[in-house]
């Protein structure tokens, strides 16, 4: 079978992806990163990365917390 090339726009389009979408999706990432609040109002890319790093950081805690406990 012989795979269709599509191209960026359309592959794009099929995932919901946009270039401004990436970079809320990082900014809401890197607002996590370094403790600053979440900003209520941003889009959904930003509350979707903010969301993940905070979930991220949540499990690397616990792991952590985890493996302490058994030292």
């Amino acid at each position: 079978m012989i795979a269709k090339q599509i191209t960026a726009e359309e592959l794009n389009n099929k995932l919901g992806l946009t270039l401004i979408n990436s970079l809320e999706f990082i900014q809401g990432e890197v607002d996590c990163i370094n403790g600053a609040p979440h900003r209520p109002g941003k889009t959904t890319s930003y509350d979707l990365g903010f969301a993940r790093r905070a979930q991220i950081e949540a499990n690397a805690d616990n792991f952590t917390e985890m493996n302490h406990a058994k030292i």
